[in-house]
């Protein structure tokens, strides 16, 4: 005895509660079934409540990923204001961040007319491929065109926009160029120095052109001698010699041969010779003994005078009867 209470020895065991004998019950008396319900909602409950408790004491740290910037375009840029006048240098220079187009146009100030190549900012993040019309309605006003690319060096210099090799072609409306098609190059030269084809400039046709021309006419009775490159829009390559007129503004002729260089020569395309004649209706000429005997090809007779065709150039050649 101590203080008036008897000490045992050992630990009593506490009764449970009123709460706790009637959920032990209550489980107790579920199914098997049940019981594995119940032990799941607890579990999701549980789950639940434990993130919510995290969530208040710990939160993921907020980074800024530094992307590698994007490679910067370069365009040419004629001084330092892009305006091409007075033997201005051209120069590739690399544009600002907000810059994604380059821009080749015009500008007109008073009489003069010169380009303008430089970078470009359309306001927005996107890069410009084609060419504006710009029309004006005031006084003295013309159209201009503003040509827009994206790709570094793109505005060095104006190109043909039907063709896909133009950087500002629209690439879902222009003309492929055949890589499979033979190369072929033409001379380039226009005025009375052309009348010698070798004095022109020997280019390679690098715009789909398959054919070369040659060109003799008459404007406002002054002649008018061109050679370069041709592209018909089917991709033909055509051969032979078309006469023209066009009222009392131009009559001449216009020859075709789809060889390389073989604008270079000046010759008369009714002999099978030349670059420009029609082999189904040249004349062909044989020399087997020393003699020389002209023959045609065709079994009919050829037209014997000139004649006026369509724009549209025709292996059909005027010939004369041989002598």
């Amino acid at each position: 005895m101590r203080n008036g209470y008897e000490e045992i020895e050992s630990t009593p065991t506490p009764m449970p509660t009123a709460g706790r004998i009637t959920f032990v019950s209550c489980f107790r008396g579920l199914s098997l079934k049940w019981k594995a319900v119940f032990i799941i909602i607890l579990a999701f409950l549980l789950s639940i409540g434990l993130s919510l408790c995290l969530s208040m004491v710990w939160s993921p740290p907020v980074s800024h990923i530094d992307y590698p910037p994007a490679d910067k375009l370069s365009c040419i840029r004629c001084g330092e204001d892009g305006k091409c006048k007075n033997g201005t240098t051209e120069t590739l220079v690399e544009c600002a961040e907000n810059e994604l187009t380059c821009m080749l146009t015009s500008e007109h100030e008073e009489q003069f007319i010169y380009e303008v190549k430089n970078c470009y900012s359309t306001g927005q993040d996107l890069r410009y491929v084609g060419c504006l019309k710009i029309t004006s309605d005031m006084p003295g006003g013309e159209d201009e065109q503003m040509c827009l690319c994206d790709q570094n060096g793109c505005n060095a210099k104006k190109c043909d926009t039907a063709m896909c090799d133009c950087p500002f072609a629209d690439p879902d409306h222009c003309i492929k160029v055949d890589p499979n098609a033979p190369p072929i190059g033409c001379r380039h030269c226009e005025g009375d120095a052309c009348i010698d084809g070798k004095s022109g400039e020997y280019k390679e046709c690098t715009a789909g052109e398959s054919s070369c021309v040659y060109m003799n006419g008459q404007v406002a009775n002054k002649t008018i001698i061109s050679r370069s490159c041709f592209y018909e829009a089917n991709g033909a390559r055509l051969q032979g010699c078309v006469q023209l007129e066009d009222g009392d503004s131009f009559s001449g002729e216009f020859c075709y041969c789809n060889t390389d260089d073989c604008n270079v020569q000046t010759c008369d395309h009714k002999f099978c010779n030349c670059p420009y004649s029609d082999p189904n209706e040249c004349i062909k000429t044989i020399d087997p003994n020393g003699t020389t005997t002209e023959l045609y090809s065709p079994s009919s007779p050829a037209p014997a005078s000139p004649y006026t065709a369509s724009p549209t150039p025709t292996n059909s050649v005027p010939a004369s009867p041989a002598a």
